[in-house]
């Protein structure tokens, strides 16, 4: 039972993740990157991919600091940026356990480096880089819903860049 109500809060990750990476305004994919991070949490501690959740709880959290200090129009500091890959590297080292808690890791650092960005397109660019990370995690802690989540955010996000960016500059 449990693994099923696991991959039913994948599954509302997957659709708030998914139309979050198609909208063309900063402040509604950091919203997105929320609210996601919030049922992505519940999905892997219920499977037992601690140290995913807690990278997951990482990415919330510097989510919500972003949003608050975008919507109040005030630039997101360098040193604020440093402070969340400490935090990633501090959850990292406490809920290790083998070599594959490292990708969840990588994918913090990067997801740090999307939200810092001001352009969308950078933020896709990078984001594509973080979801690649997630995904032997998912395989291996036998996180279907997210492993689905990951590869249509994946696509989608490709997708974005298309029509955004590469498309554009033609």
């Amino acid at each position: 039972m449990v693994f099923w109500v696991a991959q039913g809060f994948a599954v509302a990750s997957f659709v708030i993740n998914v139309i979050g990476m198609q909208f063309n305004d900063r402040k509604k994919i950091i919203l997105s990157v929320v609210f996601g991070g919030i049922t992505s949490v519940a999905s892997l501690w219920l499977l037992g991919a601690i140290s995913g959740s807690w990278m997951q709880i990482v990415f919330t959290v510097q989510a919500i600091i972003n949003y608050c200090l975008i919507k109040q129009k005030k630039e997101i500091p360098f040193w604020l940026s440093i402070i969340y890959i400490l935090m990633a590297f501090i959850c990292s080292s406490i809920t290790y356990v083998e070599p594959l808690d490292v990708f969840p890791l990588i994918a913090t650092i990067l997801h740090t480096l999307v939200i810092l960005q001001k352009k969308e397109r950078s933020m896709r660019f990078i984001n594509v880089g973080s979801v690649i990370c997630w995904i032997p995690y998912y395989i291996v802690y036998k996180s279907y819903g997210t492993l689905a989540t990951a590869c249509v955010v994946l696509i989608s996000t490709l997708l974005a860049i298309y029509r955004y960016d590469v498309r554009r500059e033609k």
